[in-house]
């Protein structure tokens, strides 16, 4: 199946190359790339060419060159994989996430020439942008949510990190916590929190994509390290220990309270114990859940394997029918 842009911009006599390329790299999509020194695509949607490229290729850590290239040849037994594909002009960079996400298939790009249109161009910069980028967000939550959600997440917990650090050396070397840090300290529990919790959500729904799509992994990258390291028994571990940390920072507070009804420590104790609390919490839940994608994993294996082990289970539709 070919398709090219209808305003003049794409020679059809290109397609010749690109199903060229396409047989003798045996890829599932070829795609003429446009933005080579001759371009005459207009600066701003080369500039939003270039960050739609710079977003697909660090979601799947390829070396697309234009994502978003309305010329391209795609195999037909390809076509299955690549839905569902929305409708309208964002389908093309749609289409080159799933491709370049999906192990199954493959790309090869052809520099092409591109000249300028005939007529007015359709193509609205910041409506058609945001549509753009929901695409791709979409594409990458379905193949790579570990990948969009950890690193927010990692980077609040660092800014949370580094928020604590001045009162937690004040504190090591006076052994004084200041009043006015409790600011300091709030913000570090919202940060801290939300941080833990779009790691451990893009942990989480790693998971569950692993169950669906055969993904491509290119290299051994800190998040795929991340990926590996950060399971459910270590998560149990780290929680529990977090807990445990937060009980007893506030050991002397809680003794008073339930001998004598009065609290008798300084709040920031309390809000220390709180941060740590929650993110215990935060840990033990997501290696629960990560235990029943695991579960989950085990019984669809063994679902498989007593499916193929039924005579006629792998026979086709029509020779079913038949």
């Amino acid at each position: 199946m070919a398709f090219l842009d209808a305003d003049g911009t794409c020679d059809p006599l290109f397609f010749a190359p690109l199903v060229d390329a396409l047989l003798r790299h045996s890829a599932s999509v070829a795609i003429g790339a446009r933005l080579g020194a001759g371009t005459r695509m207009p600066p701003i949607r080369r500039l939003g060419n270039r960050l739609w490229r710079f977003l697909v290729n660090w979601i799947a850590g390829t070396r697309i060159t234009d994502a978003a290239s309305g010329m391209r040849v795609v195999r037909r037994e390809a076509l299955p994989l690549l839905q569902p594909l929305p409708e309208g002009m964002h389908f093309t960079p749609t289409m080159s996430c799933r491709a370049a996400l999906d192990a199954r298939l493959s790309i090869v790009e052809v520099p092409m020439t591109y000249e300028e249109r005939i007529g007015t161009s359709k193509l609205s910069v910041v409506v058609d942008g945001l549509r753009f980028l929901k695409a791709i967000i979409d594409v990458g939550l379905t193949y790579q949510p570990f990948r969009l959600l950890s690193v927010p997440g990692f980077l609040l917990l660092v800014v949370a990190a580094a928020l604590l650090a001045p009162c937690a050396l004040r504190y090591l070397t006076e052994r004084v916590v200041r009043e006015g840090d409790i600011y300091r300290l709030l913000t570090v529990l919202v940060l801290g929190t939300v941080g833990l919790q779009l790691f451990l959500a893009g942990l989480v729904a790693e998971r569950a994509v692993e169950m669906v799509h055969p993904k491509k992994w290119h290299g051994g990258t800190l998040l795929q390290w991340l990926n590996r390291i950060v399971t459910g028994p270590h998560l149990l571990t780290a929680g529990a220990l977090l807990i445990a940390t937060a009980l007893a920072i506030n050991a002397g507070g809680l003794y008073t309270y339930v001998t004598a009804g009065f609290v008798w420590q300084h709040w920031s104790r309390a809000a220390i114990g709180g941060l740590l609390v929650l993110l215990g919490f935060q840990c033990l839940a997501a290696s629960i859940l990560d235990r029943v994608f695991s579960l989950l994993r085990g019984s669809a294996a063994e679902l498989a394997t007593r499916s193929s082990a039924i005579p006629g289970s792998g026979a086709s539709p029509d020779r079913i029918r038949a």
